[in-house]
């Protein structure tokens, strides 16, 4: 345990989890996520995208959100950084990154896919189905809350546009 009670977590027992709950090599992945919640891990951010990355194998692709939600006065697709936590920050700026360009909600890729998954992005709306997120649902991909609840997962926003809706946001 480190000093503020929680328990120490190395990447070996995060690999274990992971594949525990069924999450396998070649997977498509998009992974919503607190850094906090998972523990005291040792090595960090960096040590949880190893271990996504370890899990997931050369034939497996990691997607995550690098929102910045407005926030940046002028969005650069290799400098604005995530608002999405740690994890997200710490994929992001992993050199075989693929981030997608959108001003306010772009995702970031690594493996295979991450090319596909992050092209066009700026041509679209947000969540449109030709979006990262559009494709990941379209390619069959999974979703895993790491720390966090079902309030931080977007993929309800692929159905809000199918359904020619509005975002309900976080309190709709």
């Amino acid at each position: 345990y480190d000093p503020a009670g929680r328990m120490e977590v190395d990447r070996e027992t995060i690999v274990r989890g992971l594949r525990h709950i069924g999450i396998v090599s070649g997977q498509l992945l998009q992974v919503h996520s607190s850094l906090s919640a998972i523990g005291h891990v040792l090595g960090g951010a960096g040590t949880v995208v190893d271990a996504l990355l370890e899990v997931l194998g050369p034939e497996g692709t990691l997607m995550v959100p690098t929102f910045n939600h407005g926030a940046a006065d002028v969005f650069d697709v290799h400098t604005t950084p995530s608002v999405n936590g740690a994890i997200t920050e710490a994929a992001r700026k992993r050199p075989e990154a693929r981030r997608s360009v959108h001003p306010t909600h772009p995702y970031a890729a690594i493996g295979p896919l991450a090319e596909d998954l992050t092209c066009e992005h700026l041509e679209l709306l947000t969540f449109d189905e030709r979006s990262p997120l559009g494709k990941l649902a379209a390619m069959g991909g999974y979703v895993l809350l790491l720390g966090v609840g079902m309030d931080r997962n977007t993929s309800a926003h692929i159905g809000e546009t199918m359904a020619r809706v509005p975002c309900v946001g976080y309190r709709g």
